[in-house]
């Protein structure tokens, strides 16, 4: 197997300087409204309660109907079947009167019309059951209308079938709506599909397919990984896993058609246990020869690297590399042409030391710090040097070293090495000891513990827990970190303490203060497919401060963020809207009144290079940024502008080389 050293020292590419937020003038708030409308998924769960049960809405009750129509789980006529026919309503004994008129409520939004109320009554009175009254209005275009108003879909009901088969049919054909569509089914295509599949006239195959390759999809132009996750969601209802995307991408992107990608995930055992699970006939298919079919990639002789950076001061910056294509310096002129300084430069040494030097990072035009670091690595890579200058390398400040220790471990069939540190030693410029670090890690090189002194006195400590898995690099699957500091006295001053799910998310925070005084924490909440939908702030071990309701879209992607206040009361929320490809276009935030506080929007090329942001806050000053691209999408110019004036920009240069 190939060796290779995955952490040896290569410079950064700076292709972006970094962006330095201009500060805005606070001006009077936009007078642009955003009222929300009446009809939304709070206001249907929330009338469920009050029209069947005649009192509110309890928090967990309405969080769980809420989730359900959010995330997949039920449709509104599900809904509505839960309340109507719970215990707690049914217990009440009503009328047939009352009974319809409670579902002219629920259903409609409204109080009944005379005709329609003694029609509906008098079928009852005959004796027609409630729940195929309850169908009639489940099943009307009134209620379908106010679903679609809310942002959910209304369901079909299909009579002589069992709830769960109609309720998980209902959310298959939803989420082929909404994940290739991108929008809540039309009612008679809704009905259509729901009931041919119910009836077992069409496949799920063959209902999936109608939907990936209806013109309507074809035309959102999706790049292929964004393809292959409609596939995952629309057919598997689940994100897909990393390694699963990537082998299917590259299947695309070395000759596959959609059509045969779109085959196999039709024919795995994955769909037929769905479609099993939902009482769907699956079906089968063979890929044909068409669809939208991929080119064979060749394989690249021929790269470009940036040479060159022009700036509006006239400043302009020289990039150099080795043979290897490493980059080694990038050095900055006046522009008179006279050298200014290097951002940096890498040497190699005969005796085989390496040498990084770094000498001033650039902030937005022209604005910088000084900051001038030279490290030393010995043959080895065992031992290294981090020397910190003032004036230019003219005063030594400070120094660090370094003890490292190698590991090495497999990744995807080759042999990677790593060197991590295992002792730091700091020294001022008089060679006195400032501080001491010490790390240790666990048998398979993530890092256990970290310990720092100070002076001779313990002044940190980290500690580091992980979940079973086999790791990439030495800080993979955290299960619980814990950061402690000390007074001078040997007392803890405050501490730290991080805790993690096994997908890497961070599930609670807990800040304590000096004595070990209970400062804050902040609980964070994942549905079931790891996604976070709420953050609660605690100032105190049971009382909440604050929380956060994140409500999602089919892709995971955050579409509404909703801040309440510690009794419940929405302060303010913020809306977000995507592209077909989940790019980011547009984020508002508003004050609970519905006024615009301030708001971003995006825009991107043809293959999701991002072209422009802009930035408005409380009607104040504007700031946006624009970035254009060559044929070959390699970035040509990046500019800044300040209430529509040029104020800074950055032009790239490229030099072709051979891989």
């Amino acid at each position: 197997m190939k060796k290779k050293n995955s952490n040896s020292m290569k410079v950064l590419s700076v292709v972006l300087s970094l962006l330095m937020v201009l500060s805005v003038i606070s001006l009077p708030t936009l007078k642009v409204k955003a009222e929300e409308p009446v009809n939304t998924v709070d206001a249907f769960v929330e009338r469920c309660y009050t029209v069947t049960l005649d009192r509110g809405s309890d928090p967990d009750g309405f969080a769980d109907w809420k989730g359900q129509l959010l995330n997949g789980k039920a449709v509104g006529i599900e809904v509505a079947y839960g309340f109507l026919f719970s215990p707690e309503y049914t217990n009440k004994n009503k009328s047939n009167e009352d009974y319809v008129k409670d579902l002219y409520m629920l259903f409609l939004g409204r109080t009944p019309d005379e005709a329609g109320f003694n029609d509906w009554v008098g079928q009852l009175n005959e004796g027609k059951s409630r729940l195929d009254v309850y169908a009639g209005f489940a099943n009307s275009a009134e209620f379908y209308n106010l679903c679609t108003e809310c942002g959910i879909t209304a369901g079909r009901y299909v009579k002589g079938y069992d709830r769960t088969t109609i309720n998980n049919v209902n959310l298959f054909v939803e989420r082929l709506y909404k994940t290739c569509l991108g929008r809540v089914g039309d009612r008679e295509g809704q009905k259509n599909w729901v009931e041919k599949l119910i009836t077992k006239q069409i496949s799920g195959t063959e209902c999936a397919r109608s939907f990936i390759f209806s013109q309507e999809y074809i035309n959102k132009g999706l790049y292929d990984w964004n393809y292959v996750e409609n596939l995952y969601l629309a057919m598997m209802g689940r994100p897909s896993d990393p390694e699963g995307k990537e082998n299917w991408v590259n299947a695309l992107e070395n000759g596959k058609t959609r059509d045969e990608v779109f085959a196999g995930f039709a024919n795995s055992a994955e769909f037929a246990g769905i479609c099993a699970k939902y009482k769907i006939d699956k079906g089968s298919y063979t890929a044909k020869d068409i669809g939208q079919p991929n080119e064979p990639v060749e394989e690249e002789t021929v790269s470009q690297r940036i040479s060159r950076v022009d700036y509006n001061n006239g400043q302009y910056v020289l990039y150099t590399y080795d043979s290897d294509g490493e980059e080694l310096s990038k050095v900055r002129y006046k522009k008179n042409g006279t050298k200014l300084r290097y951002d940096y430069r890498y040497e190699r040494l005969n005796n085989g030391l390496e040498i990084y030097y770094c000498e001033t990072y650039y902030i937005d035009g022209g604005l910088d710090y000084e900051f001038y670091q030279k490290t030393v690595y010995s043959s080895d890579k065992k031992t290294r040097k981090e020397y910190y200058y003032s004036d230019a390398w003219n005063t030594l400040d400070s120094y660090n070293v370094f003890t490292d220790t190698e590991f090495a471990y497999e990744d995807n069939g080759e042999i990677l090495t790593d060197f991590y540190p295992v002792k730091c030693i700091s020294y001022d410029a008089s060679n006195h000891k400032i501080e001491e670090k010490y790390y240790t890690y666990t048998s398979d090189h993530r890092l256990e513990s970290c310990t720092e002194y100070f002076s001779g006195k313990i002044s940190c400590e980290e500690e580091y827990e992980y979940y079973d898995k086999k790791p990439y690099g030495a800080y993979a699957y955290p299960k619980k970190e814990t950061r402690t500091y000390y007074n001078d006295d040997g007392t803890i001053s405050s501490k730290d303490e991080y805790e993690y799910n096994e997908n890497e998310n961070i599930t609670k925070e807990t800040h304590y203060l000096d004595g070990g005084a209970f400062d804050y924490k902040i609980v964070h909440q994942y549905d079931s497919n790891g996604r976070l939908i709420k953050e609660t702030t605690y100032d105190a071990p049971s009382h909440v401060e604050h929380y956060i309701i994140f409500d999602l879209d089919y892709y995971g992607n955050i579409i509404k963020e909703t801040y309440f206040n510690a009794s419940g009361k929405r302060e303010t929320y913020t809306l977000r809207t995507y592209d077909a490809n989940n790019h980011e276009i547009e984020t508002i935030c508003y004050d609970d009144g519905g006024t615009e506080m301030w708001r971003y929007e995006y825009e991107y090329d043809a293959i999701g290079n991002n072209t422009r942001d802009y930035y408005i806050e409380n009607g104040g000053d504007e700031i946006e940024y624009l970035s254009e691209y060559d044929e070959n999408y390699n970035l040509k110019k990046y500019t800044k502008k300040y209430n529509g004036a040029e104020i800074f920009w950055e032009k790239y240069t490229y030099e072709e080389y051979t891989d």
